[in-house]
């Protein structure tokens, strides 16, 4: 064989083995790839089966929630009772899934304390109806009528004041739509549980008997513990709400020494970023913090403790309690000192539009510009009166039945006045 032929087959032979080669490492390659991908989807597959499951608990903990308000509304206490003890157990399974699938809690009204509580107390008309048929058939109750739709009168101790028994629902729209609540559902559902044992130790009374006593003793401590509870986790939103709006200021504050320094569409991109994530962090806390949920707290805390004869707790809520109606009502008047000016710009404004638009017909003849500006105009109205009534919602706060509970400190410092001179 000659050295040209020999050189030749060994090339050949080299080239085979290439091509074997990179033929192998190409198919091992496309067989890692393809596990890869199957172990992602698998991944994925998993983390949507979690989440859904973790969808459903939630979704029947507000159920349970809302069928549990309807039985304290009327009057089925025990049941109310089971229902949401179960759904604080649902709440619990529910929040470890939420941690493993790191699900972010809605910061919509609905979701919100204040927009469940406004709901609640907006939409109770059935139960309302319910019990004003029963109280019409029981003269006894009569006589015990409440002084707003949302408070009860303790006929057993007068001078305890008045109960705040409305218990929290949660609007339609977050459980149509499956919205993740976070920890203001288990703040609800626990507020909720307080709020059925103190209506049950309202309605059951005292009696002389030692054993009812002490019963009746061990169920107030409960309930107080679960009312603090609730109190503690609004404390500690409030003071996360204030530690992060001292960052924000700090965090502004370094954003402005530093843009004397440095420019730059990354730096104005991280900026952006960062403010919007303060934004979101700050909506979050702003949900939990509510300032008609601190009033309620306040008063019903004031009037167990009135039952275990710790008059200074009880004075105590009740001082907290008037100085949150007093910042509430000054709120209010400015509120509506607001609303009204808004009112008066927006018509004038109004009239303005009206008139230019008189003026453009007059000079174009155009009746389909017409039309168009009349949709635009009632369009623009319709936009207006939905912002007006969302502003109502978060800025008006209603105090009717918390004020005869709050003016009982006044009172009593008068006579303590009264007394010195």
């Amino acid at each position: 064989m000659s050295s040209f032929s020999y050189q030749q087959q060994r090339t050949t032979n080299t080239d085979a083995t290439a091509t074997g080669t990179h033929y192998i490492s190409s198919s091992g390659s496309k067989s890692i790839s393809s596990e890869k991908y199957i172990l992602q989807q698998l991944q994925l597959q998993q983390q949507r089966s979690s989440l859904e499951r973790a969808t459903a608990v939630g979704l029947y903990a507000k159920r349970l929630n809302n069928s549990a308000a309807m039985c304290v509304e009327i009057g089925e206490h025990d049941k109310a009772i089971a229902s949401l003890a179960k759904a604080l157990r649902l709440c619990e399974l529910h929040e470890n899934k939420e941690d493993d699938d790191d699900e972010q809690p809605c910061l919509c009204y609905s979701c919100s304390l204040d927009g469940c509580i406004a709901y609640s107390e907006y939409n109770s008309n059935l139960a309302e109806s319910i019990e004003e048929e029963q109280q019409d058939s029981n003269a006894i109750h009569n006589a015990h009528k409440k002084s707003s739709k949302n408070m009860i009168h303790d006929h057993d101790d007068p001078d305890c004041g008045h109960i705040y028994r409305r218990p929290i629902r949660i609007p339609p729209q977050s459980i149509q739509e499956h919205h993740p609540m976070g920890s203001t559902l288990p703040l609800i559902i626990t507020f909720n549980l307080a709020l059925v044992h103190h209506l049950s130790i309202v309605i059951k009374g005292d009696s002389n008997d030692l054993d009812f006593k002490n019963k009746r003793r061990t169920s107030i401590n409960n309930t107080l513990q679960l009312y603090q509870l609730t109190n503690k986790w609004q404390l500690q939103y409030k003071s996360e709400s204030q530690s992060l709006s001292q960052s924000q200021s700090h965090h502004e504050s370094s954003d402005d020494d530093d843009s004397s320094h440095c420019d730059g569409d990354d730096d104005s991109i991280m900026s952006i970023d960062s403010e919007e994530e303060y934004q979101d962090q700050d909506t979050l806390t702003r949900k939990m913090d509510s300032v008609r949920f601190n009033m309620i707290i306040c008063n019903n805390l004031s009037h167990l403790y009135r039952l275990v004869d710790d008059d200074t707790k009880s004075k105590q809520c009740l001082e907290n309690l008037l100085s949150t109606v007093m910042l509430v009502v000054d709120n209010n008047n400015k509120h509506t000192d607001t609303v009204t000016a808004s009112s008066s710009n927006y018509q004038n404004n109004s009239n303005v539009i009206i008139a230019n638009d008189i003026d453009i017909d007059f000079e174009y003849c155009d009746d389909e510009y017409d039309n168009d500006s009349q949709d635009a105009l009632q369009y623009q109205s319709q936009q207006t009166q939905q912002s007006q009534v969302q502003a109502q919602r978060t800025s008006f706060i209603e105090v009717e039945g918390f004020l005869q509970n709050a003016s009982t400190i006044i009172f009593e410092q008068g006579q303590q006045h009264a007394d010195a001179a």
